[in-house]
């Protein structure tokens, strides 16, 4: 069973990615939601090269921003693999 097949047919649900990097497949796990329509995802990557890959690849449904998520405050940044 999908989560998909969990959702009301006609109900669309929207996804924040906070950190849309993607490591370990050229796919998010919630792809499939995006693909049949029923999710768009809102997706944030402060690392620009990332975000402009990611804005090429992943197509209709998302939309990534090069923005940090925060409190609006002065923050250190530590960037991970």
């Amino acid at each position: 069973m999908e989560l998909y097949d969990l959702l009301p047919p006609t109900s669309m649900i929207s996804i924040a990615d906070i950190g849309a990097m993607l490591l370990d497949s050229n796919r998010p796990f919630y792809h499939g939601l995006v693909e049949v329509g029923r999710a768009r995802v809102f997706a944030f990557e402060p690392d620009k090269t990332e975000c402009d890959k990611l804005n090429l690849v992943m197509g209709n449904g998302y939309r990534i921003f090069p923005n940090f998520v925060g409190d609006g405050g002065p923050a250190t940044y530590y960037q991970t693999n």
